[in-house]
């Protein structure tokens, strides 16, 4: 009984979290990001591609009235080499302690040649303010927080600015 009363417990305050989903969300060619209700709407990113092989050269994110434009130490922790390899998502459930949010996913080219994903990097942005609230990086072994250092995470805040 008391393991029924302990699994129960579990159950319920388990449900909640596994309720929240990211939402698939359209990155349109002009850079629109659209699929998310319309107090979110307004947000777009352009990504420019280095050559074959070479990563990415730039990323501007648009969102909750504020410009991004990513310093390089954070877009060389981005393994995409082509727009395929960029996925972008949304979660934005009435759940307290759950901040609305916009996923950026990052795939390496060999998620595409073998079905599985060798290496991606997340990163998590407030729908509602426009920060960059954490990273997640994914191995074939697992997955580890992206640890951007101070000075990395000062050069992020500075190229955080309102929109004209």
């Amino acid at each position: 009984m008391m393991r029924a009363v302990a699994m129960m417990s579990i159950f319920t305050v388990a449900t909640p979290a596994s309720a929240w989903e990211d939402t698939p969300l359209t990155w349109a060619p002009d850079g629109a990001i659209t699929g998310f209700p319309e107090r979110f709407q307004a947000a777009s990113m352009t990504v420019r591609f280095a050559d074959p092989g070479k990563g990415i050269d730039g990323v501007e994110l648009s969102i909750a009235g504020k410009r991004i434009v990513f310093p390089r130490c954070l877009l060389k922790r981005l393994p995409a080499e082509s727009r395929r390899d960029v996925q972008v998502k949304g979660a934005w459930h009435d759940i307290p302690d759950l901040e609305p949010s916009l996923t950026l996913e990052f795939y390496s080219p060999a998620r595409r040649a073998d079905g599985g994903s060798v290496s991606a990097t997340y990163l998590y942005f407030g729908l509602e303010n426009g920060t960059l609230r954490h990273g997640t990086e994914f191995h074939r072994f697992g997955a580890s927080e992206l640890l951007i250092s101070g000075a990395c995470s000062r050069e992020v805040s500075q190229a955080t600015t309102p929109m004209e």
